[in-house]
């Protein structure tokens, strides 16, 4: 879903923007995203409902090479709005994806070939943030086929469906794979393929009463027994009264805000990173941030705020358990004070990156033992 967030993204600027209405400005945009674009990534790894395999990998990320290729010369474009970051960033993502095919034509399809596919993916939305207007809007293609990337490379280092490749639960036995077609007011978006199990997981994330309409895609009995287990699952999020307990329990939905938002990450770094080269850089240039080390700290503190009140909070399930003294509605307010905390989190992760860039060597990269070092990627002792 990645490719269609950051195209509403980019609609929603240029509407605040021109002050256009929203079917006027995704017009707008796709015209001039296609007078001077490069055609289209291929996504071959969402061609049929099978599970990516490891030569999947390899000649995917050959074809996004190519297409990286193609994106560098566009730094001399006018809406190439930072030239050398664009530049720089391109080349990282090349040499990451060119590590990649190596490991995994050589078999190793293991957790460092994930690090080489994320590392990719970032650098390519890094690219992305240095473009503007059309450049911008057809980068979208880009970065959604960089992540889709990711996703196919630890579907095969875990040995998981595409759909389920980074869920708590395991895969279901029943060979069959299906996909999620989802109806909303913008259209409609497929997700990846995926297992019985990890489809109607799906399936519950996004049936909420009518905002969207959902169409499971693939064998018509696997897809019957995707919206019967979906229905099933989503039953089990009502709440729940534990007599014997004393508690009541209940889902992270059902108290406001997701906690585990990976965009909620993202943006907090983004938005106070500085530029690279500036004195308000807070990485320096060969660094990345950590998100996985990020998100996980961030959900360890918020898991702690909420249990001062009381509240347990599973991250892997999204099951929240209250005493049964305490409403739920002082618990939904607890667990927005907890986000609303947020911004100063990571204003306190971001200034202590920030306290060592003066601690980079020659080489722009700091020790292990320099201020912010747990919270970004390649940091060399």
């Amino acid at each position: 879903m990645t490719e269609n967030k950051a195209r509403k993204k980019a609609i929603r600027e240029r509407m605040a923007k021109t002050g256009e209405p929203y079917s006027v400005a995704r017009r707008r945009l796709a015209e001039q995203a296609t007078e001077s674009a490069p055609e289209r990534t291929p996504v071959p790894l969402q061609d049929d409902l099978a599970d990516p395999t490891g030569e999947d990998i390899a000649a995917y990320a050959r074809l996004l090479l190519e297409r990286l290729r193609t994106r560098r010369p566009e730094a001399a474009r006018p809406d190439c709005r930072h030239p050398w970051e664009f530049t720089r960033a391109i080349d990282a993502a090349m040499a990451a994806g060119l590590d990649l095919v190596d490991q995994v034509t050589a078999g190793n399809v293991g957790p460092q070939a994930v690090k080489r596919a994320t590392h990719l993916a970032e650098q390519v939305q890094t690219a992305q943030r240095a473009t503007v207007n059309a450049l911008n809007f057809n980068m979208v293609h880009d970065v959604a086929a960089a992540y889709l990337l990711v996703r196919g490379t630890r579907a095969v280092q875990q040995g998981r469906c595409l759909l389920g490749q980074a869920a708590p639960t395991d895969c279901s036995p029943d060979p069959g794979r299906v996909r999620l077609r989802i109806h909303d007011a913008f259209g409609h978006e497929d997700t990846d393929s995926g297992c019985l199990q990890h489809a109607a997981e799906e399936w519950t994330r996004w049936d909420h009463g009518g905002e969207v309409t959902l169409e499971a895609i693939g064998p018509a009995t696997l897809a019957a027994a995707v919206a019967e287990l979906g229905e099933q699952l989503r039953a089990e999020r009502t709440r729940a009264d534990d007599t014997s307990t004393g508690t009541v329990t209940l889902y992270g939905t059902d108290l406001g805000d997701s906690i585990e938002d990976q965009d909620l990450i993202n943006n907090g770094l983004w938005n106070r990173e500085g530029t690279y080269g500036q004195p308000d850089a807070a990485l320096c240039e060969e660094e990345n941030w950590d998100y996985v080390a990020v998100m996980n700290a961030w959900c360890a503190h918020a898991a702690a705020q909420l249990a001062r009140d009381g509240i347990v909070w599973d991250r892997n399930t999204d099951k929240v358990t209250l005493p049964a003294t305490l409403p739920v509605s002082e618990a939904a307010l607890t667990w927005q004070r907890v986000l609303d905390g947020f911004d100063a989190w990571i204003t306190r992760v971001v200034d202590e990156v920030r306290d060592g860039v003066g601690r980079a060597e020659p080489d722009d990269i700091r020790p292990d033992d320099a201020p912010g070092a747990r919270w970004i990627t390649y940091s060399t002792a």
